[in-house]
């Protein structure tokens, strides 16, 4: 029996520092982002991260940052987000379960 499956990704995000609640699908999609996992602990996600991922470490200074700071800056007026950086998350199976989803309004 396993937890689903994880692989580690690098991505250019950002992500909320109140870690209680997280983008909703609608958004990210709208703005061509897709939603990270920070860590996980048997199979529960914990910290969502926003933005673009790359295939290689060779690739990861071709992102397109341009997208990811735009959104960023539009929400950073309203919430409390960490900058967008250069990160190494994981993407698979994410297990949402005990966030509540919103749709920010900028």
């Amino acid at each position: 029996m396993g937890y689903g499956f994880f692989e580690p990704c690098i991505v250019y995000g950002f992500y909320e520092k109140d870690q209680n609640k997280i983008i909703c699908w609608d958004f990210l999609e709208e703005h061509e982002l897709r939603r990270y996992i920070k860590y996980t602990n048997k199979g529960g996600c914990f910290g969502f991260v926003y933005g673009i991922s790359c295939n290689s470490i060779e690739e990861m200074n071709s992102i397109d940052k341009t997208n990811v700071d735009k959104v960023f800056e539009l929400l950073s007026k309203k919430d409390d987000y960490v900058a967008p950086k250069l990160m190494l998350v994981l993407r698979g199976n994410l297990d949402t379960s005990g966030y509540s989803e919103y749709y920010p309004r900028g």
